[in-house]
């Protein structure tokens, strides 16, 4: 063991008895601190770790409020290790504010390992969900706004459990999990599980490359009182200067007591087109009904604006948001951001 391995190791230590008491609102409870310390040492010892780092950061100005201030969204810190060639790990650290109180904590947002097998890559651990597949890229702009169906309710974008992914033919990609159901921010508070399976065709990362995708996820998760299920579809397009692409989510909460239902819908558009080498202007639309027996909650979300890619690892969009209300006692809302993306 070299010496710069026992200074990451020890490095790590002191940051974990640092900063101990902000993981421990959420991690301590799953006993995560000495699993991620293992993990942490295992591949600081291979030294063969890739570090990266992606933060979030802003301006806002919000018409509601008359409130303007700096905000820092996200932070993560990304470590990623080959620890033989049909295994590699990765573990990220997700620094975000608290609903509660706006305080800024650290989550265990990814601790998983991929194993490549015969039969696919099977993924253990603390990972991204499958529920929105593909679109996460066809949108690609997270540092704006968070994914549709993660910013209005239907899933989280990590959980654990443990899922086996496919690819057949190079052009078809198959995912099927068990999650825990309640996101990577809070443990597991009942024994039922989220079953969930994706189905995609075509090019995954329109972000990057030209092509087209287009297929669906499907989930499933009982509790004590009601069956959840939710559904979607989505389709993309990267043609030259021009990238779109569209969801439909419905998701459903029956009780199989007085055979009753109740689903929230959200369609969504999104779209950005090259108009100058390092800019792109940007587009997206979205409505959501929060409930089937409550069409007037009617909302309709709007995001116009540009991205200006500085270098690689700068991006800054001034954009605008809008929300337009079904209901008539509630008059639209907007605010203005500027958006930063610092990554390495």
């Amino acid at each position: 063991m070299g010496i710069d391995t026992v200074l990451m190791l020890v490095s790590w230590v002191i940051f974990v008895l640092k900063f101990k008491h902000l993981i421990s609102e959420v991690t301590m409870r799953t006993k995560i601190i000495p699993i991620l310390t293992i993990l942490l040492s295992i591949v600081y010892v291979k030294g063969e770790t890739n570090i990266s780092n992606l933060i979030f950061f802003d301006l806002t100005y919000d018409d509601v409020s008359s409130v303007s201030s700096f905000n820092v969204k996200r932070t993560y810190l990304d470590f990623q290790s080959n620890l033989t060639k049909d295994m590699s790990l990765r573990i990220t650290t997700d620094v975000g504010r608290t609903d509660e109180d706006g305080r800024a904590v650290v989550f265990l947002k990814h601790a998983f390992l991929n194993w490549k097998t015969n039969y696919g890559d099977l993924i253990i651990g603390v990972q991204p969900t499958n529920y929105f597949g593909p679109t996460t890229k066809t949108w690609g702009y997270r540092f704006i706004e968070k994914y549709p169906g993660d910013l209005w309710g239907f899933g989280a974008t990590s959980d654990l459990g443990i899922s086996i992914i496919r690819k057949i033919g190079g052009r078809l990609f198959v995912q099927g999990a068990v999650y825990n159901g309640v996101g990577y921010k809070k443990p597991e508070d009942d024994k039922y599980k989220r079953l969930s399976l994706l189905v995609a065709y075509g090019e995954n990362r329109l972000d990057k490359n030209p092509g087209w995708n287009i297929g669906g996820n499907f989930s499933f998760e009982p509790t004590n009182t009601l069956k959840k299920y939710t559904a979607m579809g989505f389709v993309g397009v990267a043609i030259k200067k021009i990238r779109i692409g569209g969801e439909y989510i419905a998701q459903a909460d029956y009780n199989p007591n007085d055979q009753s239902y109740d689903q929230k819908l959200l369609t969504v558009f999104y779209g950005s087109l090259m108009i100058a080498p390092k800019t792109s202007l940007l587009i997206r639309a979205e409505m959501f009904a929060p409930s089937s027996n409550m069409i007037e909650d009617l909302e309709i979300y709007t995001i116009v604006g540009f991205n200006y890619s500085l270098n690689s690892h700068v991006y800054i969009a001034p954009t605008l948001h809008y929300t337009k209300y079904e209901d008539t006692d509630c008059d639209p809302t907007w605010f203005f951001k500027l958006n930063f993306q610092f990554k390495t």
